[in-house]
């Protein structure tokens, strides 16, 4: 069970190669970004749990939930505030550690974005990917890569 250095360099180890595949793709911003996304993946399992992903997810959401307070965005608000206690009430390694609920809001979150023009589909699609690529590097070294593609609920 690493701590959280030993998910960076998981996420980092991830982001090279994945990063070189789809360098066609990127500029220095878009990389960066793609950096930034898969150290969040990287960290967010642990969100669950007194961790630096969990201190980063509020330092993150709490400026977003001001936000939404002074732009008087209620349902925003309202739904992150919802949101942002999920993972004080849960255990850790619960729901936060199961490859299928870390995977579906990403792509969820593409679909909403493109679907409502917010975002092209592209770089929501590539920013999941590498969300998604940071979060199995946290499962596979947590839990070793057969027990993180295992279904479990």
């Amino acid at each position: 069970m690493p701590g959280y250095r030993g998910h960076l360099a998981g996420g980092v180890a991830v982001y090279i190669p994945l990063a070189y595949a789809l360098s066609s793709y990127a500029n220095l911003f878009t990389a960066t970004t793609w950096f930034l996304f898969i150290i969040a993946g990287a960290l967010f399992p642990d969100v669950d749990t007194k961790s630096m992903g969990q201190k980063w997810f509020y330092r993150i959401v709490i400026p977003v939930l001001l936000l939404f307070l002074v732009m008087k965005r209620y349902v925003s608000f309202i739904v992150l505030s919802l949101i942002s206690f999920l993972p004080l009430i849960v255990n850790h390694r619960g729901i936060f550690h199961r490859l299928w609920f870390l995977t579906l809001p990403p792509f969820a979150i593409v679909a909403f974005l493109t679907w409502y023009k917010i975002s092209d589909f592209q770089t929501a699609f590539f920013l999941a990917i590498f969300f998604v690529a940071g979060v199995i590097s946290h499962l596979v070294l947590d839990f070793g890569f057969i027990r993180t593609f295992k279904f479990r609920l």
